[in-house]
């Protein structure tokens, strides 16, 4: 049986192993700052920053997905929750909170073509 901290910790989506390029707009900086994002999944990601964050915080990311057909690259925009934060490694995991169906659909399809996260 699981216990209560098990359960708050667990996973609802695979990580994907991929550094990306996006912007983030927080508290701290009302214009886009770039940030290289280390991992993502269908409902969130991890990003190295300075910035700042506890979770809680509400910030927007934007970034760019390749696409599998002439449509070209596919720009997402979507306000991130802080979900987990480590000091130790200038690290905050974020979770999407408004992506819209046709991002979240071009999302899930890019994360499960990538090589699961082991970390």
């Amino acid at each position: 049986m699981s216990t209560a901290t098990e359960t708050k910790w667990r996973r609802r989506a695979v990580r994907r192993d991929v550094t990306f390029r996006c912007e983030v707009v927080t508290r701290e900086w009302d214009f886009p700052v770039a940030h290289d994002a280390t991992d993502i999944s269908s409902l969130g990601m991890r990003l190295p920053t300075p910035a700042s964050l506890q979770v809680g915080d509400e910030i927007y990311v934007a970034f760019e997905l390749p696409a599998e057909s002439d449509t070209g690259p596919r720009r997402i925009e979507a306000f991130a929750r802080v979900a987990r934060v480590d000091l130790e490694e200038a690290l905050v995991g974020l979770e999407f909170v408004d992506l819209d169906r046709v991002d979240q659909a071009w999302l899930d399809d890019f994360a499960c073509d990538l090589t699961p996260s082991l970390s």
